[in-house]
Formats: structure tokens, sequence, C-alpha cells
């Protein structure tokens, strides 16, 4: 024998459990045992390690028997229990096999002992399975019932034997309405012969088929489900019985349909998105090239949506675009269509037209659509729209091209004062290309260090020293040229490169500035415009923190311009920034003041430390009443609050005598120095030490 025999011997005498062994090992079995002779060590023996068969004296010192075996079945151990005595009675030897023994043997007798050992092995091995087997259909039982899944039985001529509770649950039938029927009750005819046909020929062959199958429930009602059948065969590889079970794949259906209406459809209005007018938009070009007809492309712009968000809230800005959507979806002709690219943005493909004044009509038509009243709060909202119109093929071949085209004219539009509608034209498309080229080369700017920083001092009317400067960006590609920073910037922003430049900017002034500094140069503050992108993201302090701790400027010497704008997008993340800035001990500056609307109400509530007032307002200042009254109150209301005053864009000696006649106490411009380099800026540096 093979096997290792694991042995526990319960046993007071040493030599008679040698003598069980010998006998053992006699009949081939190849041994491990250990010997006990307490209920202590025997119950030690048992949790410690697994045992095939236990061979147990009847009396010991102190220890019998009948207490050996209620300590094996204590445990729970299925492990057969040999009695081998030398002297028990035949009464008392079947009580103890009535109450669990599996047998007894005397030990002048010692030749039964391998004998009853490979019986009750073999009878221990066959209790297991059984165990197994039942614990098995349990489990399969348990399964059956208490499945997910549709579960239905058949015999091999496809009558129903069984089902489970889902299989009721899922088709509405009773366990009553179906046993003995074919399951092509639940055929919802979906599916051709051919269909059903691959299902048998693969299940015959393979045993199991897998798929998609529509079926029908007891009401009448179609439903999608996932079907796996499963042949069980006898020993003879013959079916005697058909396993099918299956899920309810409805909601995943529904789920899946909804995905792909999302999927190319704006979640607000219903109406298509740029997915499907893309698609749109494509088959209509293919169907005017067969045609010879003409596309138009409409792209709509609600004029100042944000003013209707701000006023009433976004619930009711929603629900005034739905309307709006519902209204021009009413002016929808056959085969045309109107799309929603998200926020305040429409797009119209008209297919059929006589000549661009119909289209013309037709863009009017939409725009007074627009503008009439929408109930928001019982109060009417009346608001406008600017449209712009690219037309297949005179604008261009592809979608792309008429999509960008719409968005040239459209842009046109806006820049007009919006309320409009344009028509693109040559010089867009030449201006459009310009502004590609431009983008291309500023998306490489920064890595090919194409940017520079120009310097203009800030200077004091006390004695005309320099206290800070302005880093001003440039940029000179070896192409192109120098491009002034009112082309560049813009195109930054509109092309998400800002952000990046905007941390250049930052970092590079504050290097030069501690720069100078380690030069021995006097020390100043360097003021740097914040775009409103920067501003936007909330991290501004953050950036700041970080990039005066890598540069080692001290925060005192650095300070960050924004603009009324920048500042009235968001006032109470505005208010949490400039706290922050100032708290690690940056200035913070209001730029290009006078230019907004609502300046003086804004000093009430952000704390600032400085007023730049506009150079629009001194450029006149010696001739215009009310650019000097401007600038008279701007610096009087500044001096009551405490708050400094710089003027930018002064030229001239006449502008600067004024200036000094009315308490103005910084300036900056021509008239003291234009924006210079690095170096030219240490020049005018030293001249300021002597």
């Amino acid at each position: 024998m093979d096997a290792l025999l694991s042995v526990l011997i319960v046993e007071d005498s040493t030599s008679d459990a040698a003598l069980m062994l010998r006998y053992l090992q006699k009949a081939g079995f190849k041994l491990t045992h250990a010997r006990v002779e307490t209920a202590e060590q025997m119950r030690s023996a048992l949790l410690s390690q697994s045992w095939d068969i236990i061979l147990c004296d009847f009396a010991l010192p102190g220890f019998d028997a009948r207490l050996a075996l209620r300590t094996l079945q204590d445990t729970g151990l299925d492990i057969p229990f040999i009695i081998v005595s030398g002297s028990i009675g035949d009464e008392v030897a079947i009580e103890l096999v009535r109450t669990g023994a599996q047998d007894y043997l005397m030990k002048d007798n010692m030749e039964r002992l391998a004998p009853a050992v490979e019986r009750e092995l073999r009878e221990a091995s066959q209790r297991a399975a059984h165990r197994m087997a039942e614990q098995r259909l349990r489990l399969s039982a348990c399964v059956f019932e208490s499945a997910d899944e549709s579960i239905m039985v058949t015999d091999a001529e496809w009558n129903i034997v069984a089902i489970n509770p889902a299989f009721r649950l899922i088709t509405g039938y009773s366990e009553a309405e179906v046993l003995g029927k074919n399951p092509s009750i639940l055929k919802a005819d979906r599916q051709d012969a051919a269909f059903y046909r691959q299902l048998w020929n693969t299940l015959q062959s393979a045993g199991h088929w897998s798929g998609e199958i529509w079926d029908k429930r007891k009401n009448g009602e179609v439903y999608p489900a996932w079907l796996t059948m499963s042949a069980v065969k006898d020993t003879a590889d013959k079916p005697t019985h058909y396993v099918g079970v299956f899920s309810d794949r409805s909601a995943i259906f529904a789920e899946r349909e909804r995905a792909d209406f999302l999927w190319q459809h704006d979640i607000l209005t219903g109406l298509p998105n740029r997915v499907l007018l893309r698609d749109r938009l494509q088959q209509a070009i293919d169907s005017a090239k067969l045609d010879g007809r003409q596309v138009a492309l409409l792209l709509l712009n609600i004029d100042r949506l944000q003013h209707v968000n701000d006023r009433f809230g976004h619930d009711a800005g929603d629900g005034f675009l739905k309307e709006l959507a519902s209204r021009l979806q009413a002016t929808l002709a056959s085969g045309d269509t109107l799309a929603h690219l998200g926020s305040d943005e429409f797009v119209m493909v008209v297919t059929h037209f006589t000549d661009t004044d119909e289209i013309t009509l037709i863009a009017q038509r939409l725009a007074q659509t627009i503008a009439e009243p929408i109930q928001i709060q019982n109060e009417d909202v009346s608001v406008t729209a600017s449209i712009g119109i690219s037309i297949y093929p005179v604008d261009g071949n592809l979608v792309s091209d008429l999509l960008k085209g719409a968005d040239m004219a459209l842009s046109l539009v806006k820049s007009e004062g919006r309320n409009g509608i344009r028509f693109l034209t040559a010089e867009m498309n030449a201006r459009a290309l310009r502004q590609m080229i431009l983008e291309n080369h500023l998306r490489h700017a920064l890595e090919r260090k194409e940017l520079l920083l120009h310097y203009q001092p800030q200077v004091t009317l006390v004695d005309g020293s320099i206290l800070g400067v302005e880093a001003l960006a440039r940029w000179h590609n070896p192409e192109l040229g120098i491009i002034s920073p009112a082309v560049f910037i813009p195109l930054a922003e509109e092309a998400g490169l800002i952000l990046a430049i905007g941390e250049w900017v930052m970092r590079t002034a504050c290097q030069q500035n501690k720069a100078w500094q380690d030069a021995g140069f006097p020390k100043v503050r360097i003021a740097v415009n914040v775009s409103a992108h920067q501003f936007a993201t909330g991290t501004l302090a953050t950036l700041v923190r970080d990039i005066l701790i890598e540069t080692g400027l001290e925060p005192q010497y650095l300070e960050v311009e924004l603009t009324e704008s920048v500042m009235m997008r968001d006032t109470e993340s505005s208010l949490r920034q400039i706290t922050q800035l100032r708290e690690i001990g940056v200035s913070v500056s209001l730029d290009d003041f006078g230019t907004g609307y609502s300046s003086l109400g804004y000093l009430s509530r952000f704390t600032i430390d400085k007023l730049k007032i506009d150079q629009s307002f001194v450029r006149n200042i010696t001739t215009d009443s009310r650019s000097a009254a401007i600038v008279n109150a701007s610096i009087a209301l500044a001096q009551s609050l405490g708050i400094k005053v710089i003027v930018e864009g002064v030229e001239t000696n006449d502008q600067l005598d004024y200036l000094h006649k009315i308490g103005c106490q910084e300036i900056q411009g021509y008239l003291f120095s234009r924006p210079v380099g690095p170096d030219e800026l240490s020049m005018l540096l030293t001249r300021s030490l002597k």
C-alpha cells in the first residue's frame, strides 16, 4: 500500500502498541503514529493533526474506551474507532459499537486487525463521499431555488419537468402552467427558423449554447434574455435532460438604449449633440453632392444667456433653454436638423433652399423666434441671438470646414456687438488661417524659449526714484517676428495655453527680481498681471506661494495685478483668494481702474493695496474735464480709503505736472521709460541708486 496511514493509538502499554503496528506493517501499511494514554493527550492529538484511524484499548488507568469515544465525538470528527482489548465482554463491546465505535477485536487475535482497518477505511471513504454528495445536492437545490436567473429543466423530449422561482417571476407562468409543456411557449417570434436550427445544432454537437434571445412573458410582453442551454448526458453520452438558464436583460437593453441616446443627444434639451450633428451634416453633404444642392449651417449663439442664469438661477436658465429649444424645433423643416452644442449654442442644418436670400429669411425668423419673451418667475424675459452662417460647397466640402466657417462668421457678429447675422466671407477665411498659424507657433513658444519679459519702471513723484516694475510678456518668433501681447494673450486664452504662460511669467518675474536683489540693486516690487483663467482656478495663492519658495523672493516684493472684470466673475472666490494672497504678504492691485461698471462699489468689498488708473483717462487729462474729474475723484477716494494710487500711460510733461498738482503718488509711462529688457532695467536701477 503506497498511501501513508496515520494511526492514533490510545494504549498505556508500549509493547501492545508496538504489536499493533507490527501487524499493520506486516499487512503492507506505511505508518505514521502517535500513542496517548489520557483524555487530555488524546484531545490534544485530535486537534493538532488529522488521523486516518484510532486504535483504543478498553481499559487504561483513569481512562477507558467509553471516555475516549466521547472525546472523539465531542470534536465532531469522523475517524474510524476500533477497540483492541485483552479483556472485554461481548455485551460491553456491542454497547460501544452502538454508541459509535466501528469494530472491536481481542489482542490475542491480531490477525483480524489489518482486515478490520482496511474495511473501516473503505467505509469511512464511502461515508465521506456520501456526505459530499448530499452537500452537493443541498447546494444545488439551494442554488436552484434562490438563483436570480431563471432555470428550466426539460426531459430528452423537451418537456419541461422543473422550474425555479425566478422562472415564475420573470415569465409570469406558474409551475402548473408549464410542467409538461414545450419551451416554445416562451417564443417571441423575433428570430427566424434558421436561428433556432443553429441553436439546436450547436447544442447537439457541443453540448451547450449561449446567446441573446427574445422571449415572451405570459402577458405577451416581449423582452430580451441571455440564455445558456446545456445537455445532461448519461454514461452512454446520450442526452437525458436539458437545462436552460436565462436572465432578463430588459434593464440592460434600456440602459444601453439610454446610453446610445445620451451619446448622440444633449441631455438638457433632448436635441442632437455635436456627435449626431456631425453625422447628420455629413449625410446632408453626401445627399447634396448627388443632387447638386447646397447645404446651409446656421450657428446660433444666445446673447448674454449668463445674465438669465445670474438673475434667476441655473434651474430657471435650464428651463429657459428648453423653451428656446422647443420653439426652434417647431420651425424645423422636414429633413433639417437642430442641434444643441451645450450652454448657449444651437446649430441648424438646412438642406432645401434656393439661394442665400432664403437662408437670410430663415435666420431672421429664427432670431425673431428667440427674441419672443419667455416668462420666468412671472417676469417676461427676452434675449437676442447672434447667427453665423456657412454654405456647402461654397465655404467648404467637409463637415469641419462648415463648422469652423460658421464659427468665424459668428465671431464677427459678436465683435460687432452681437444680435446680428453674418455669412462667412473670404476675408474671414484668411483671418482664420492667420490665427491658426499663430496658434500653432504659440503652442511651441515656451519650449522654444521664444517668450521673454520686458519691464516698465514705476516711479515716485517725490524724487523720481524707481519703486517697482511691471513685468510685461513679449513674443518674438523667428518666422513671424514680434507679436503684440494684444494679439497673442487672447489667442493663448482661447487655445487653453494661458495657464502655462501665466505660470511662466510669474516664475520668471520673481526669478529676475531676486537676481536684481542678489546683484545689489535697490529692492523694488515687481507687478505681474494675472489672467481671468488663472484666477478662475481658485489656486492662485498656492501657485504664488510655491513660486516664492522656489525663487527665494520675499513676498513683499511681489505685486499681483487683477482687473475688475476678473474679480467680478465670482466675488466669493475673489474675496477668498485676495485674502489668501495678502496673508502670504503679497500686495494686490486693481488694474485698469475706472473702465468697469462698479469699481467704486467693489472698493468697499475687496481689501486691496493699490489702484492703477487706466491710461485712457490720463491721455486727455489736460484737455477733457470728464477724464480729469474721474482721475481726481479716484485719487481722492483711494486716499480716503488708505489705498495707494499709480497712474499708467503718462507720456507728457503736462500730464506729469497735472498729476503732481492733484497729489498723485506714483506713475508709469513712456515719459519715464518704455518697457525694456532686464539689462536695460538694470541700468535704470543703477541710475536710481545715484
